[in-house]
């Protein structure tokens, strides 16, 4: 049996997925942002006890890279990595904007808008399963002009963004997408992890680097000092 530990915490709603090739998944979500280092650390022993499996039987540790909140992004990847170096396991790593993507249903034209605060967002397109450009840091109101990238008329638009800001769709190409779709989850992840591990889509844990396109508020106020 193969077992695959997924974390995620991006965005605002934190969670952790174990799962295995006989379709058993034990999960775990939280909301509260602030406490999401707090809430990973139970969060894993609480679903390796729903499993009843020690972390050494964990097979694949899996993580996103980003983008996405600072100190998410910090939490979850030291976590993948130190648990990926102490039991000489492989991590399977991708952008927490292709696992908004991978998370809804279809392979149509999909934008994917995470918060990036201070009026801007992350964003990642996808046609047919494959990505159009790689991820960026743009204004919510550049957000139209990634739209000439895309191969089609009708656009899928998922993300936390899409909550917060007045996204300007002028041509009326985008439509937002089902409620339960804004959120990059671990319970994906873990399934994405599973199969494509299968393939050696896998990396060791020191080169497993977070995706920081904009510099932490912290490192942005220093340099206005």
């Amino acid at each position: 049996m193969k077992r695959v530990l997924a974390i995620e915490s991006s965005t605002a709603l934190a969670s952790v997925c174990l799962r295995d090739d006989q379709g058993n998944a034990f999960v775990k979500e939280s909301w509260q942002q602030r406490a999401h280092s707090e809430f990973l650390n139970q969060a894993i022993e609480d679903v390796l006890r729903m499993a009843q499996v020690d972390l050494s039987q964990i097979d694949v540790f899996s993580s996103t890279v980003g983008p996405g909140s600072f100190t998410g992004l910090r939490v979850s990847g030291n976590i993948a990595k130190t648990f990926s170096y102490v039991f000489k396991k492989p991590i399977y790593a991708m952008t927490s904007l292709e696992l908004l993507a991978l998370g809804s249903p279809g392979d149509g034209a999909k934008i994917c808008l995470i918060n990036a605060f201070k009026n801007m967002v992350y964003a990642m397109g996808f046609h047919q399963g494959k990505a159009l450009f790689e991820p960026v840091a743009v204004r919510f109101e550049e957000v139209s002009n990634l739209l000439r990238l895309f191969p089609t008329e009708r656009v899928a638009a998922l993300g936390d963004a899409l909550k917060v800001y007045p996204i300007l769709d002028l041509n009326h190409r985008l439509f937002v997408n089902d409620e339960d779709f804004h959120f990059p989850h671990a319970k994906v992840l873990a399934h994405s992890a599973l199969n494509l591990s299968k393939k050696g889509q896998t990396i060791v844990w020191n080169s497993f680097s977070p995706l920081y396109i904009r510099a932490s508020e912290a490192e942005e106020s220093r340099k206005r000092l």
